[in-house]
């Protein structure tokens, strides 16, 4: 008994976090104590007990306590610091109930509990995308009168609606889900209301509540009361911080709404435990403005609905971490190779060239590259495709070690890297729809943007500087990055929880081409990715930076480096911003007003002789590149189903790689006719020309309205 005891105590004393009062010594109940069970289930009732849990929720903890020490067998060596979280212990991995209520999103927002129909429409005309109906009448015709109101009021809104406990009228009125508390529980008849399709929100306050509530798999599920509140009579104390986040680490795979006592000076904390949304009803209907108080909610909400729980990804982010060394390795490597071969030939025509050199076999190559993507593991593909460009610049590095390094070594250099870019490009772009949740997919993509953005501004700039030392610095710094990103992506496909599922389509010329025939019988997609094509073809001017540092502006490496960054700069600030306020409607509309203002943007750069006003001409460029790329990403990721997206993705490499390397042939041919300032004016109306185009030649994507296709 001293043992148990002992154990128990250490429980408590590292666990005190989940103390609420009364709390009582664990000697206090020992007089209550489960016979017949073993030490670790008594230890756990004891300090579950001692921490002020209800004594059906004491079981609960003990059980999964010692269902978890004879699973990870620690029965001999008790752990009184793992507290257990794993639904397999707590008996509810596989629920007896198979099929589940409709789904709702997982990150419900703000959920506004209101007490009639005037507030449901007062909240969903303010943008609160989750509202409940909690209208307490003994007259069921004024009941169902609230109800059809509240639904009415909801009808064009953004808002989804949850009537609490009236299902029957729920049903009849057609609203979006029903509450029920866990009294309401034993009196509804479940099975029918799943049979109608409408989703189920329900209600817990403690561990055995939370097991008898997930058994049923609802849409989501309430916990609380978080605070003391004085609006509703609670039966249980009020379960706090602590037991918040260990409930929201149990139930994680269920949309969850911490609800009680909730305001805005305590909304970060509850967040911050893992739940995915917030119910409020005084903060909002007590306010003295509710509209202020709304907007406050959601910009809260928003970082931590989005933000944090991207983060938390972190499949997503270790590729995330791949990508950003590669490719700030990739354009150190450009940046050395542009400047050396106009240093070497001082030829406008050759650093055309380059691009086409990349440009041909990208092409010749894209769509096999497709097909082996959708056959094989994409995250070895692109860990090899990082291992191969290490090997490139080792080549380099060795070239100028031992001067014998030429135009045609580079020319060379340039046709693998366009080999290796027909297969990493869709790699990684179809990698990243595998590792976060649909809802969570446009900020992914955008924080991806980031990533490249942070990379495409510090790889130019450090490579800029770096060569100042010489190429051979340059290269050198590049093997490294290079092979970290190697070690990191290889690392990933060890241990990241993506099962990679091969394509069943037997490899044919109808499979090989499938991608293509998918993207042209869209119209959508078709106009998205070729309106970026041709922007960036005609608008680029990246291949003439190295002309424009010498020769215009009258610099050198540093100069080159600090214009290849200067469009990241603004690429970076504008995916920050679509990060934090996405794009949701008219975004066919902002998409080709975006690419006019590239065209703008490259306009102003070609006729500017100024440093810093190429440089900030170059930032307007890049911010409205941006909008085009997120947009089309995940339109892309959206509308493809994961079996092709291997093929999908490389149909879009080759428009990307069509506009980027062809598009620097096509800047240094012009400029090697018209000079480099009417390669780049002429190209920036040419841009122009194509958004206006696009919108009788695509009318679809001009109208499309919302990421999502209704």
């Amino acid at each position: 008994m001293n043992d148990i005891l002992s154990q128990a105590k250490a429980i408590t004393e590292l666990h005190a976090q989940l103390q609420i009062p009364p709390a009582l010594p664990c000697e206090s109940f020992l007089s209550d104590l489960p016979a017949k069970q073993t030490s670790v289930y008594q230890s756990a009732w004891l300090a579950a007990r001692s921490l002020g849990f209800i004594a059906k929720d004491a079981a609960c903890i003990a059980q999964a306590w010692d269902a978890q020490s004879q699973r990870s067998q620690r029965s001999q060596s008790f752990d009184a610091a793992l507290w257990p979280v794993n639904a397999i212990d707590f008996g509810i991995a596989s629920p007896a109930v198979k099929e589940s209520f409709a789904t709702c999103p997982h990150h419900l927002g703000l959920y506004a509990v209101v007490p009639d129909a005037q507030w449901v429409d007062k909240v969903a005309q303010l943008g609160v995308p989750t509202v409940q109906l909690r209208f307490k009448s003994d007259d069921p015709q004024a009941i169902a009168q609230q109800i059809a109101l509240s639904v009415k009021a909801v009808a064009g809104t953004q808002s989804l609606l949850f009537i609490n406990d009236h299902w029957q009228q729920a049903v009849d009125a057609g609203a979006y889900g029903v509450h029920l508390g866990q009294e309401d529980m034993q009196e509804t008849p479940l099975h029918t209301l799943r049979a109608s399709g409408l989703r189920l929100g329900l209600s817990s306050h403690g561990y055995s509540e939370m097991l008898a509530a997930l058994a049923w798999r609802p849409s989501y599920m309430a916990l609380g009361a978080v605070f003391p509140t004085t609006l509703k009579k609670m039966q249980t104390a009020p379960q706090g911080l602590g037991r918040l986040a260990k409930y929201a680490q149990l139930a994680q795979a269920t949309p969850l709404v911490a609800i009680g006592g909730i305001d805005l000076q305590s909304l970060a904390a509850v967040m911050q435990t893992g739940v995915g949304s917030a119910a409020v009803v005084r903060a909002i209907t007590g306010a003295d403005d509710p509209g202020l108080a709304v907007q406050e909610f959601k910009s809260s909400l928003m970082f931590f609905s989005h933000y944090e729980s991207l983060f938390k990804q972190s499949a997503f982010m270790r590729f995330w971490l791949a990508r950003v060394m590669g490719i700030s390795a990739n354009q150190m490597l450009m940046l050395g190779i542009a400047w050396h071969m106009y240093d070497i030939t001082g030829s406008a025509w050759d650093l055309g060239l380059v691009g086409l050199c990349q440009f041909i076999p990208a092409l010749l190559m894209a769509l096999p590259a497709g097909q082996l993507i959708d056959r094989l593991h994409r995250g070895r593909i692109f860990a090899m495709c990082m291992l191969l460009q290490a090997s490139i610049a080792v080549v380099l590095l060795w070239a100028m070690l031992n001067h014998v390094e030429s135009r045609g070594l580079i020319f060379a250099i340039a046709i693998v890297l366009g080999i290796n870019r027909s297969f990493q490009m869709p790699s990684q772009q179809a990698i990243t729809p595998l590792l976060v949740p649909k809802e969570l997919l446009q900020r992914a993509t955008a924080l991806s943007s980031t990533g490249v953005e942070i990379a495409i501004i510090g790889g130019p700039a450090i490579g800029g500087a770096i060569y100042t030392q010489g190429a051979s610095a340059v290269y050198a710094c590049c093997v490294v990055l290079f092979v970290a990103a190697f070690a990191l992506a290889f690392a990933l496909t060890l241990s990241v929880r993506y099962r990679h599922v091969a394509s069943q389509l037997a490899a044919s010329w109808h499979s090989l081409f499938a991608g293509l025939r998918f993207v042209f019988n869209r119209k959508v997609l078709l106009g998205a990715i070729s309106l970026d094509l041709f922007a960036v073809l005609l608008g680029g001017a990246t291949a003439l930076l190295p002309i424009f540092a010498k020769d215009i502006l009258h610099g050198g490496p540093q100069e080159l480096g600090f214009l290849r960054a200067a469009p990241a700069v603004g690429a970076l600030a504008m995916s920050i911003i679509i990060t934090r306020w996405p794009i949701e409607r008219a975004i066919g509309y902002k998409l080709l007003a975006a690419v006019a203002v590239f065209g703008l943007a490259n306009i102003g750069f070609g006729l500017s002789t100024q440093l810093g006003l190429s440089i900030m001409f170059l930032a307007v460029a890049g911010a409205a590149d941006n909008i085009s790329v997120v947009t089309r990403l995940t339109l892309m990721q959206l509308e493809t189903p994961d079996e092709m997206r291997g093929r999908v993705a490389a149909v879009n490499g080759v428009f990307i790689g069509a506009s980027n390397e062809l598009g620097e042939f096509e800047s240094g041919a012009t400029a090697a006719l018209i000079g480099p300032v009417g390669s780049v004016v002429l190209g920036g109306v040419g841009t122009i020309l194509v958004a206006l185009a696009w919108i009788k030649l695509f009318p679809a994507l001009a109208k499309r309205d919302t990421m999502e296709s209704n």
